[in-house]
């Protein structure tokens, strides 16, 4: 039997794949009936429905903020308002882009979309702040009362934000998740306050400065912790090769497991939140007769055994889709081919593998 050297794997997270590697034991004693049952079909159902209302309860807090501070960003002259919207139109196509439970490469997609729509309207921000601070055309902070109600929601929903959808999914760390979500209001709160302390009815000199400075400094911080989220999810779509893990060395121990077995080919296609795809082929070389029903069903039996145990493995580990295609060789002449194509789509609970700062 012609063993090929073809194969790869294309994941990029080292967590992830330490489930899959541990120098292949777990895949190997799954083979032997070791490994646990997979995570219950039902079970995921309900988890991914209670998060699904969680993103369309946000979803819709955050639309109905946005079209209020879009009003005040046309009215009010306040650039850190202005910044605001942009910041929870950010937080919208975040929390959109998590309504693709099934779909996760889609929603990867999304989250990077929403991460360069984020750093371009934070770039456009920050000149626009920068121009304001050198010479300030308008005539001040109008809708002093409105914007004080609003930066106060807006601190509200995205606290509630924060602590309703998990920042990991984001790919943000605690530390910068709660900095991410709250400079920005925090910003608008403070020029508000010392606006309304000045009893100016437009604001004072230091406020009018205050307002770009502060939309300065948010815009760079909300750039700054974008650059993680991209950094992670960009590879995810470039199909980054990963580290820690060798198909030379699995293919060595299935080999080993399995003498009868070739693992021919192994693609895992890393996607959001620690899940994967996977896809195999799995050659085996055995005697029988392809004029012998009965020699056929056993050779057939035998590698379907194998591709179950392997794909129950990978269901376990959190593989999304999961393709096996056998492929039985006989021993007397390798023109004799049998091919069988079993297409797992089992859906488990995803484990998240980010590490938390």
């Amino acid at each position: 039997m012609k063993k090929s050297n073809g194969g790869e794997v294309v994941v990029e997270d080292k967590g992830s794949m330490s489930v899959l590697r541990a120098d292949c034991e777990e895949i190997l004693k799954a083979a032997a009936g070791e490994a646990d049952a997979p995570v219950s079909e039902s079970n995921l159902s309900i988890t991914n429905e209670k998060n699904g209302w969680k993103h369309k309860m946000m979803i819709g807090l955050l639309a109905v903020l946005f079209a209020g501070e879009f009003f005040l960003a046309v009215t009010a002259h306040c650039l850190t308002e202005r910044f605001a919207m942009c910041h929870t139109l950010i937080l919208v196509l975040f929390a959109a882009g998590k309504m693709f439970t099934t779909q996760p490469r889609t929603s990867v997609v999304f989250l990077v979309i929403s991460l360069v729509a984020g750093q371009a309207l934070s770039f456009v921000n920050c000149i626009h702040a920068v121009r304001m601070l050198i010479h300030r055309h308008d005539s001040g902070i109008h809708h002093i009362n409105y914007l004080f109600a609003f930066g106060v929601v807006d601190l509200l929903i995205k606290i509630i934000n924060l602590l309703v959808i998990p920042s990991r999914r984001y790919g943000f760390g605690k530390q910068s998740a709660v900095l991410f979500h709250l400079c920005v209001p925090g910003a608008v709160l403070s020029v508000v306050v010392l606006q309304i302390a000045s009893k100016s009815e437009h604001g004072t000199p230091f406020v009018l400065i205050l307002d770009p400075a502060l939309t300065i400094v948010c815009c760079l911080i909300f750039s700054f912790q974008l650059i993680r989220p991209m950094m992670r999810s960009i590879p995810i779509l470039l199909l980054a090769v990963p580290k820690g893990f060798s198909v030379a060395e699995f293919k060595r121990d299935f080999q080993n497991k399995f003498p009868n077995s070739d693992c021919h080919e192994l693609h895992v296609y890393r996607e959001s939140d620690g899940s994967f795809d996977v896809s195999l082929h799995i050659r085996q070389v055995a005697h029988f007769d392809e004029n012998d029903i009965a020699s056929v069903a056993s050779a057939t039996a035998n590698i379907e055994k194998t591709a179950g145990e392997i794909r129950s493995l990978f269901a376990r580990a959190g593989a999304q889709r999961i393709t096996i295609q056998t492929e039985i060789v006989s021993d007397a002449s390798a023109d004799n081919l049998i091919y069988s194509c079993y297409r797992g789509h089992k859906q488990v609970q995803q484990k998240s593998f980010i590490p938390d700062n």
